[in-house]
């Protein structure tokens, strides 16, 4: 019976040390779990502190592209106004030439005329002096 007993005690002590051997191992992957989560929330709070810099820096982008479009509306409505203003300009010239024109026309016209009166004074003369 001291001798089952015995057996009983040391199998008791070997259930004790391989327990013992499982508890240090789970501590010693408990404390590498803790340590790699650790990480893992450092990592975390760079990535998100990275992502709002991303969100800052593509909302000052958008900031600045809705700039440069007012920009380029602007000036696309001062290219137009310019536009206009050219065509104003080329139908005013228009307007001129075609003055010009009549005028240059109607001064033949008047020289023509004059010519015809110098050649009838001419010829009255002529039967004057007849």
């Amino acid at each position: 019976a001291l001798h089952a007993a015995a057996a009983a005690v040391a199998s008791a002590a070997a259930a004790v040390q391989s327990g013992s051997r499982t508890v240090g191992s789970l501590t010693e992957q408990l404390d590498a779990l803790t340590e790699e989560s650790a990480g893992l929330g450092i990592r975390l709070r760079k990535s998100e502190a990275l992502l709002e810099e991303a969100t800052r820096n593509l909302a000052a982008a958008q900031a600045e592209l809705a700039t440069s479009a007012a920009g380029t509306a602007d000036l696309q409505s001062q290219l137009a106004a310019a536009g206009a203003r050219e065509g104003a300009a080329d139908a005013r010239a228009a307007g001129a030439r075609a003055v010009t024109e009549r005028l240059s026309a109607e001064a033949a016209a008047l020289e023509a005329r004059v010519g015809e009166a110098e050649a009838a004074e001419a010829r009255a003369r002529a039967r004057l002096a007849d």
